[in-house]
């Protein structure tokens, strides 16, 4: 059957249906040009047919982020893997450290003598690459030690932490003292690099 023949048959059955007050569906592609599906004639245009209408979208419930639960270390096996994860990962953030504050002294020099100077110029890029690079290794780093806290019980307040806390958590992980050990001075050292930032933005340094 040809394609002219096709729609006469669609517009027999149409007029019929629409004569006798009937909802007939039919194969059209009238609806989009393209898609052949299900549809109706109501007399003035093409609807789809109620068994084949799609349904809208339900909008994205946001809310169901909020429930993923982060996995920590459970096992004696999985903290001690990710103790040994901190210990590589401070090795990494001590590195960034000393480079970061070596820029800043060089910058503050150049600073104080030409901000213009092609050198001062050059250092100022060096310590945005270099700065960027620290604080995301530095984030890095006390998410694992986030993780491994969580997996050993400790609060997130450690300020009010007894010697008794401390001695139950090493029973926990004997690696806790190590990681407090290891952390310690970076977090002080990311202080002093915060402040030598502020410092050298007042000296009209940007990011």
């Amino acid at each position: 059957m040809n394609t002219a023949m096709k729609r006469l048959v669609v517009a027999l059955v149409l007029a019929l249906s629409v004569a006798f007050g009937q909802q007939h569906c039919v194969m059209t592609k009238e609806l989009d040009g393209k898609t052949e599906q299900r549809a109706y004639w109501n007399g003035s245009k093409w609807v789809p047919c109620p068994d084949t209408a799609k349904p809208k979208p339900k909008p994205f419930d946001r809310s169901s982020l909020d429930k993923v639960q982060i996995s920590v270390p459970t096992s004696a096996k999985e903290l001690k893997a990710q103790a040994e994860k901190i210990f590589d990962q401070t090795d990494v953030v001590t590195g960034k450290q000393e480079m970061t504050l070596a820029l800043i002294d060089e910058v503050k020099t150049w600073f104080k003598i030409d901000q213009e100077h092609p050198d001062a110029i050059a250092k100022s890029e060096k310590l945005r690459t270099m700065y960027a690079s620290y604080r995301f290794e530095y984030s890095t780093m006390m998410d694992l030690v986030q993780h491994f806290f969580t997996a050993i019980g400790v609060p997130e307040d450690t300020d009010k932490l007894t010697d008794a806390d401390i001695a139950k958590f090493s029973r926990i992980c004997p690696d806790y003292l190590r990681v407090l050990d290891a952390v310690g001075p970076l977090t002080d050292a990311d202080k002093k690099i915060e402040s030598q930032m502020r410092q050298l933005k007042a000296m009209g340094f940007e990011l």
